[in-house]
C-alpha cells in the first residue's frame, strides 16, 4: 500500500517547495564551502554532487500518485540544469558556481559534466520515478559512488588501474561500497514506504543496488570521459536488466 495522497494538488506544491528550498540551502552550502578557500576544489565539488541528490530523492515520497507529480518534482534538477547552462555559455554570470562546481574553474566545464549530471536526474525521475527500484537505485549510485570514487582515489589511491592509470583501486572501491549502500538505503527505504509498483524482497534489492553499483564502478573506471553519463547509464540498464522497468 502506497502512503501517497491522491488528488490533493496542494500538497504536491508543498513538496516541490519543500524540493526546491532544500536544494538551494545545498547549493548554498557548496558554494560557501568554495568561497572559504579552505578546502580542495574536489571537496567543494563532491559535497554538491552528493549533497544535491541525495537530499533530492528523500522529497519524492512526499508527491501525491498525481499524473504530474513527477514533473513537478523534476523541474527542481531542471531548473538546477538551466543555470548550468546559461552559465556555461556566459549569459548568466555566476562566479561562485564556476569557482565551485567545476576542476579547471572554466565556465564552459558546467557545460560537461554538472549538464549531464542535470539531465540525469531529470530523465530519471520522469522516465522511472518510483515504479520500480531502477531510477532511484542509478541516481543513488551516481551521487554516493561517482562521489565517493573521487574523494577516496585523491585521499588513499596509490596504485593505478592497469587499464586507466588515471583512476585507482582504491577510488574504484570506494564508487562500488558507497554506491551500492547508497542504493540500498534509498531502495529500501522507498521499499518501507510501499512507493513501488510491485513488492521486492530486501535480499533482491541488495543484490540488485549491488550489481548496479558493480557495473557503474566498472563503468566509473573506464578512460571514458562523462562519469556523470556512463555511471548512472551503466547503473540502470543493469538495475532495469534486474529490477524491470
Amino acid at each position: 500500500m502506497r502512503y501517497f495522497v491522491q488528488d490533493i494538488s496542494w500538497m504536491d506544491w508543498v513538496a516541490f517547495a519543500q524540493t526546491a528550498i532544500v536544494a538551494a540551502v545545498v547549493m548554498t552550502l557548496g558554494l560557501l564551502t568554495g568561497r572559504t578557500g579552505r578546502f580542495d576544489k574536489s571537496v567543494t565539488r563532491k559535497v554538491l554532487h552528493i549533497g544535491m541528490g541525495g537530499t533530492y530523492m528523500l522529497y519524492w515520497p512526499l508527491y501525491s500518485e498525481a499524473w504530474y507529480a513527477r514533473y513537478l518534482c523534476a523541474a527542481v534538477p531542471y531548473l538546477a540544469t538551466v543555470i548550468f547552462a546559461l552559465v556555461g555559455l556566459g549569459i548568466l554570470r555566476f562566479e561562485p558556481l564556476v569557482r565551485a562546481a567545476t576542476r579547471s574553474g572554466s565556465r564552459q566545464e558546467l557545460l560537461t559534466g554538472p549538464l549531464l549530471y542535470g539531465i540525469v536526474h531529470v530523465l530519471a525521475t520522469v522516465v522511472f520515478w518510483i515504479s520500480s527500484p531502477s531510477g532511484v537505485a542509478a541516481l543513488a549510485v551516481l551521487c554516493f559512488g561517482d562521489g565517493a570514487a573521487e574523494l577516496a582515489g585523491r585521499r588513499w589511491g596509490r596504485t593505478g588501474l592497469w587499464y586507466n592509470p588515471r583512476k585507482t583501486w582504491a577510488g574504484s572501491l570506494a564508487c562500488l561500497i558507497a554506491g551500492t549502500m547508497g542504493a540500498i538505503a534509498y531502495t529500501f527505504l522507498f521499499s518501507k514506504l510501499g512507493l513501488y509498483d510491485r513488492p521486492v524482497g530486501v535480499w533482491d534489492l541488495a543484490a540488485g543496488c549491488a550489481l548496479s553499483a558493480t557495473a557503474a564502478a566498472v563503468a566509473e573506471s573506464l578512460p571514458l570521459e562523462g562519469d556523470n553519463l556512463m555511471v548512472p547509464l551503466a547503473a540502470v540498464v543493469t538495475a532495469v536488466w534486474f529490477f524491470g522497468f
